[in-house]
């Protein structure tokens, strides 16, 4: 009985505590479970986009937000709806190295920083610089990487309204959701590309249709017009002509 009931009573005291002392990362714990729930089966990252820009709204003073996808050929990421970012970014940026580093853990501007200092050698330090440039010249103070088989396959960046200090354990708590939503968007991209397949298939069978009835009564025009041609003297120079054009 004391082992059955061990575990539902240790959930439920640590429930409990955590809403005494944390009641703001409860808050937050509940609406990244609600947003899971709400992101099963949707393969738009449009719809995705929306989902997740709703929740941080509801969770902070969002000012602005964009989720970025990595393009076909892998050299930039572009933005999926319209927001004051940038329209895209280099596959190449620091930025995507440093989430890339973290494994896909979600950070704020202050992460940076405290790593910045951290290091000592100048070449570390650099790195962190330039990744803290591309942060504020996107204006973005809270980033979400979504990584897949350790490669970056899009994030999102947000700006608060004022100047959020994400806790360590407040930043865990999205882990989960990114991890969905990186297999969402691989999944996504998969459906896209045979979308895609499928819809040049179809346009080929489309355009040799197309071809052979264009083909058939061109024939006949072209045969009645050589006949024609055995025939009527007065007629060669035109007849000649629709034989040309045909």
């Amino acid at each position: 009985v004391i082992i059955v009931l061990f575990d539902p009573m240790r959930n439920l005291a640590t429930r409990a505590t955590r809403k005494f002392f944390w009641r703001k990362n409860l808050v937050l714990e509940n609406e990244l479970e609600a947003l899971s729930r709400d992101l099963v089966g949707i393969v738009e990252p449009q719809e995705i986009t929306r989902k997740i820009h709703g929740l941080l709204s509801r969770s902070f003073d969002v000012e602005a937000f964009a989720l970025y996808l990595l393009e076909k050929d892998g050299l930039s990421y572009t933005r999926v709806l319209e927001s004051r970012f940038d329209r895209e970014i280099s596959a190449s940026n620091s930025l995507v190295e440093y989430m890339a580093l973290r494994r896909g853990r979600p950070f704020v501007m202050e992460t940076i920083e405290n790593d910045w200092d951290c290091f000592y050698s100048p070449e570390h330090r650099r790195f962190c610089r330039s990744v803290l440039d591309t942060l504020r010249k996107l204006g973005a103070d809270f980033i979400i990487p979504f990584l897949y088989e350790g490669k970056v396959i899009g994030f999102c960046a947000v700006t608060a309204g004022e100047r959020k200090v994400l806790s360590s354990e407040q930043l865990r708590l999205f882990i989960p959701v990114t991890r969905q939503v990186a297999l969402l968007l691989k999944n996504a991209q998969t459906f896209n590309h045979i979308r895609d397949r499928d819809r040049l298939v179809a346009i080929g069978e489309m355009a040799a249709g197309l071809a052979h009835e264009i083909k058939n009564p061109l024939g006949a025009i072209k045969g009645a017009a050589q006949l024609l041609n055995e025939g009527r003297a007065d007629a060669t120079d035109f007849l000649k002509i629709i034989i040309d054009e045909t």
